[in-house]
């Protein structure tokens, strides 16, 4: 009786485990997540699979636009952060798949950006590609008038995914509220201890980093008052502060005795893609 009593338990334990792997609030995120299971790997997306079988992303938009706000506003901090990242990253692939394969934009684009790239889509960010809450909505407004000004959590840099190589890797699975904290230090951790991302030039004392720290170092907390510090600016001093909480062993060690100087990585704007 005991031993069935125990066996009753963990399945019961495993099943909501799963359920909430998928959830945030009420709001299930399971087509996303079996299109991330299914089309994604090493932080790359086949993007051309997709375009050919779209129903579970249009299914999951679909789902995005006829959530209520009353019903988001009964969800707590993590599950809303959650939302709106997943809704980020999933809008951001229709975005692509709506253009691909891509191509060619303005001359500019042509002149400065790859060809298999977003930045040959033209106002990529300021187009209404999904309602949410029925409403329109763009990228910058997700990214900048929600993640950023509602939240105000720096490390949401490095999970919403732009679709290009200089990125953070886009996770094989959701975010879901009850272990978004977890998820948002491994994505900070993953990004920063990866050498494409920030490396250290020893032979220089360069650090060398990528353009999304220098883009939004207001979004970094001030740093408290390291000596090792002193000899950088105010953002430098912000963004060193964060990095060096993620930094792994002897790059750790190195940064913080050496005092390198601050350099920053061209952005790779390369589409994330798997290929054929």
């Amino acid at each position: 009786m005991h031993q069935m009593s125990f066996k009753l338990i963990l399945i019961i334990t495993i099943l909501i485990g799963e359920v909430s792997y998928i959830y945030a609030g009420n709001f299930s995120h399971s087509e996303l997540n079996t299109l991330l299971n299914d089309y994604t790997g090493s932080g790359l997306v086949n993007y051309s699979k997709i375009k050919n079988n779209d129903s579970l992303l249009t299914g999951y938009l679909y789902k995005l636009n006829n959530v209520s706000e009353a019903e988001y506003s009964t969800w707590g901090k993590w599950s809303k952060m959650a939302f709106w990242i997943n809704a980020y990253n999933a809008i951001t692939i229709y975005g692509i798949i709506m253009n691909y394969p891509i191509k060619y934009g303005s001359l500019l684009s042509r002149v400065r950006f790859p060809r298999n790239s977003i930045r040959q889509i033209k106002d990529f960010w300021d187009t209404d590609f999904n309602d949410i809450f029925g409403k329109k909505i763009t990228l910058n407004q997700i990214e900048h008038e929600i993640l950023r000004r509602e939240f105000g959590d720096p490390r949401i840099h490095f999970s919403i995914v732009c679709a290009s190589i200089g990125c953070p890797e886009l996770n094989n699975s959701v975010y879901r509220g009850d272990s978004l904290d977890w998820q948002l230090d491994n994505d900070v951790r993953r990004f920063i201890n990866d050498s494409n991302k920030v490396r250290l030039d020893t032979l220089r004392n360069v650090i060398y980093l990528s353009s999304i720290f220098k883009w939004y170092s207001d979004d970094f907390p001030e740093s408290e008052n390291h000596e090792w510090l002193k000899g950088y600016n105010k953002d430098e001093r912000r963004i060193l502060g964060f990095i060096i909480r993620y930094m792994a062993g002897n790059p750790r060690n190195y940064t913080t005795q050496k005092t390198p100087k601050i350099k920053y990585l061209d952005y790779d704007w390369s589409l994330n893609e798997i290929r054929e």
